[in-house]
């Protein structure tokens, strides 16, 4: 017998704490759409404006890492729920989720799902575009562990801390203005300090930055932008 929405939902983990009146709700917003093997559901660096919760079938998650090289993350089944980033702030997809058998999926749209939670309170809204924020940040670090090499990986978080803390004190150049050492910088990265000393020594002899008094200036930022994305 087929199931409702309302039915299907009960039966994923994340749900079932919910009250029959929220479910109701939700299942007010979602739809029910099924996916045959080998279809892409989501695909990398799409916008996203669903959530998904999968009733019955397999699906492979995988990514393009910035060398073109592609990775399996791992292989999702009955329960599991993706895409609420993009639920949460319309993002782009972080991953591509391809169906390896039949699926039934439940999906959950942006639009309507943020009507239903504006109306309940405008400070929940709130919190969730803060939520989506930090779980992208924590998303790109998690990814960047996986496609990007220490240099990229420490030169990106260099320029963040920039962005962040940085002070201009010429053309194309910034004083971070926290002091970190070798070791802290590796810890942000997931690199040893060996590795941190290694490439900042090789980045001042290329005049891409210095050390003054234990603070990093960068001197070339453009060149240090392009070094994150190798």
């Amino acid at each position: 017998m087929k199931r409702s929405t309302q039915e299907v939902l009960a039966r994923i983990p994340d749900f079932k704490g919910l009250g029959s009146e929220a479910l109701a709700e939700l299942a007010g917003v979602a739809r029910i759409v099924n996916h045959s093997p080998g279809q892409t559901v989501v695909l990398q660096g799409d916008g996203g404006d669903s959530l998904f919760a999968i009733d019955s079938g397999y699906l492979k998650v995988s990514v393009i890492g910035r060398g073109g090289t592609l990775s399996t993350l791992g292989v999702m089944g009955p329960g599991e729920v993706f895409g609420e980033m993009s639920l949460l702030d319309g993002g782009p997809r972080s991953a591509t989720v391809t169906s390896l058998t039949r699926a039934c999926l439940v999906a959950i749209d942006r639009a309507p799902f943020r009507l239903l939670v504006a109306g309940a309170s405008p400070l929940a809204a709130a919190m969730l575009d803060l939520l989506a924020r930090r779980l992208r940040v924590l998303t790109e670090r998690s990814d960047d562990l996986t496609v990007l090499s220490v240099g990229a990986r420490l030169a990106k978080q260099v320029l963040l801390l920039a962005r962040l803390h940085g002070t201009t004190v010429g053309p194309r150049q910034l004083r971070i203005g926290v002091k970190l050492s070798q070791k802290e910088l590796g810890e942000m990265v997931g690199a040893t300090r060996e590795s941190v000393n290694k490439h900042l020594k090789i980045w001042q002899e290329e005049n891409v930055l210095r050390q003054e008094g234990g603070f990093l200036v960068i001197l070339n930022l453009p060149l240090l932008q392009s070094m994150s994305r190798r």
